[in-house]
Formats: C-alpha cells, structure tokens, sequence
C-alpha cells in the first residue's frame, strides 16, 4: 500500500526523468547529483509499492502509474514556477492587491491620476478604493479593513502612524447669480447666508469650522450634507455657500458655480496618509504614497 502523501520532491524528479530519459541528463537539468535522483527515484518506488520506469533499449520509460505520476509532478513544478514568479513580483510590487480607503474628497479628486499610473506601470497590482469620510477611513485603517487610508486633516491614533501628503486649499463657492460671485467679500459681511457643511467626522467640515473658529464667526443657518456632490448641486441652485477643494471646484466648471474671494479667511488642510503602526506600506502602497506626494507637490507649486 502506498505511503500518503506522496514527496513532492519525488514526483517532481520522476516528471524530470520521463522527460530525458536518463538519471544522468534529469540530473543535469535538476543541478543536483546523480545519486540523489537514483535515491529519490528508489523512495518514490518504495512508497508506491511498484516500479515506475523501466529500462527500454538505451533509454528510461515511464510505466502506466509512472506516467500518471510524472504528469502530476510536471504539474507541481511548474506551479511551483509560478509560486516563485508571484513572489518575486509581490516583493517587487508588481503584483498584488492593495485596498485603500480614502475620504471623499482624496478618493475622488487626487487618487484616480495617482491609480492610472499605477495601473500603467503595474497592471498586475489590483486596487479596490473604500471611499468614507476620514473619521471612518481611519477606523477602517485601525481594524485592518483597508491597507493603508489617504485622508483629509490629520488624525492622531495609538495605532496609526500619520504622513503628510500635502496641502488641499479650501475656497468659497455660491451660486453664479449670488451678491458675491465672482468677487470679493470680508466673513462679517457672508454671516446671514447659509452655510453648507459636511457631514460630522468629514475633514472638510472640520478644515472649514477650524478657520473660522479664530474669528468668533457663527453662522446662524447651517446645514449638514453628506457628500461634495449634494453640496456643489445645493450651491449651484442657492442654498446658500460652501468651503471645499479647490480640486472639487475646478472638476465641475460645468455647474453654475462662483468664488467668493473672502479676504480675512484662508481655509486649507493637511492630506495625508496612514496607516497601522505594526504594518509595512509594501512596494505598491510606497509607489502609491510617492505618486500623491508628487501630485500634491505639483499643485502647490501652481498656487505659488
């Protein structure tokens, strides 16, 4: 009775020698000894109880069993193959999946660029995107949802470890028809229109409340919106005026839209990355985090 489970290592030997034919020639292909095939072939044997080559005229045959087995190795050793080419390509980022979470605003306006090039230099990498505001991107970071998550503001977390990207500038917008389309405008003199904010744990709205804080500014009407889109629509048919990206305002140049230039306000955030302290970006995210530091480079050298 056969010994389960068979060595790998065996059969994989047996497919080298119905292959060439010869212990000497499987032995210089495998770039081991002759011996050491003869001994592997002797186990193989033993553990299955019967022979599986036989010597026709100057040449090694395979039996019935032996051919079987020998497809079987074949099979192993070139999944093997393939085992240490994956390998290869995950230690180079090459190869992969990477999940990321990403606030709204860096989900939709700075990652695709980033995610095309990636594609490009790396299609065998697989990218889900998880977009949430950053309160929950970070949480998703912490309980190992995602790999790594590419936020608004900064977070401080035990767990996490936080990067800095770059800078995402905040402007004024308010319907083309408003007052101040278009123009200049002090925050005294916006105070009874309607503010539109995001939603509690966006980094928006806390970018947005933190610039207006030092001015004692209070805004009578406001109302919470849970997404850039809601809010860019509500503005465009007057609800009132908003702060957000600069990137969200310059991607929807088709909406009837107006900056309000508010001269003793400046509105700006911190984007950035983290991640859980006891995990390694790994080649990909590192090709990722390199690609948005690039982007975010690029734009504050436009702005100066």
């Amino acid at each position: 009775m056969a010994t389960l489970p068979l060595n790998v290592h065996q059969l994989v030997v047996l497919a080298t020698v119905a292959e060439h034919g010869s212990f000497t020639r499987a032995a210089e292909a495998l770039g081991v000894s002759q011996p050491s095939v003869s001994q592997a072939m002797r186990e193989l044997e033993r553990s299955c109880g019967m022979p599986l080559v036989e010597q026709r005229g100057r040449a090694l045959a395979t039996t019935p069993l032996g051919s079987e087995l020998a497809a079987l190795g074949r099979r192993i050793y070139l999944d093997a193959r393939r085992g240490a080419k994956l390998v290869a390509e995950h230690n180079a980022g090459l190869a992969g999946k990477l999940t990321i979470g990403a606030s709204m605003t860096t989900g939709a306006y700075y990652l695709p660029r980033v995610l095309v090039e990636l594609r490009r230099e790396r299609p065998g990498i697989a990218v889900d995107v998880e977009i949430a505001n950053t309160a929950d991107v970070a949480q998703a970071t912490v309980d190992e949802l995602v790999d790594f998550g590419v936020i608004e503001g900064s977070v401080e977390r035990p767990e996490l470890v936080y990067t800095r990207l770059g800078t995402d500038v905040l402007v004024c917008i308010a319907s083309s028809r408003h007052r101040f389309a278009g123009r200049a405008a002090t925050l005294t003199e916006l105070l009874d229109e309607t503010l539109l904010l995001r939603e509690p744990g966006s980094g928006t709205r806390e970018a947005v409340l933190d610039a207006l804080a030092p001015h004692g500014a209070r805004f009578d009407l406001t109302i919470d919106v849970g997404s850039n889109d809601a809010i860019l629509q509500a503005v465009a048919e007057g609800l009132g005026i908003a702060w957000l990206s600069e990137r969200a305002v310059a991607a929807n140049t088709g909406r009837p839209l107006g900056e309000i230039a508010v001269r003793d306000v400046t509105v700006a955030r911190e984007l950035g990355l983290v991640r859980r302290r006891d995990r390694a970006l790994g080649p990909a995210g590192e090709r990722v985090v390199a690609a948005l530091v690039s982007e975010c480079a690029t734009l504050e050298r436009a702005r100066s």
